[in-house]
């Protein structure tokens, strides 16, 4: 709510905007920079009318507050960071586990230690 008054001072949670601010807080895992880009989109948009574009999340998430260092602007931005911040065998799990979606602990350890076996 802060980032969004600090963008948008009139901003205010009503009864009739509280369900799509939390559907787009869930819809981002709760990710705070995921939710601080698309905050700064509230200028621009309804929290109803940006829960509507979330669907493709990295491209509605493309560039945040520019006072940010370049690694921190934009969802994309920081994963390929830290993804560059990882070991080979690391950045291979990575790519692996980057096609599960809710994966389980379970499917999680098979493809884990399929990394082993192949580094």
């Amino acid at each position: 709510m802060e980032r969004a008054r600090a963008i948008r001072p009139d901003f205010r949670l009503t009864d009739d905007n509280a369900r799509a601010v939390v559907e787009i807080c869930q819809r981002l895992d709760g990710l705070p920079l995921a939710i601080e880009l698309a905050t700064a989109r509230i200028n621009l948009f309804s929290p109803e009318a940006l829960l509507e574009r979330l669907g493709s999340r990295l491209k509605m998430l493309r560039s945040g507050a520019r006072d940010l260092p370049a690694r921190q602007q934009t969802l994309r931005a920081t994963i390929e960071w830290s993804y560059q911040l990882l070991g080979p065998s690391e950045q291979r799990l990575f790519e692996l586990l980057s096609v599960f979606s809710g994966a389980t602990f379970d499917e999680v350890e098979v493809v884990a230690g399929a990394v082993d076996t192949i580094t």
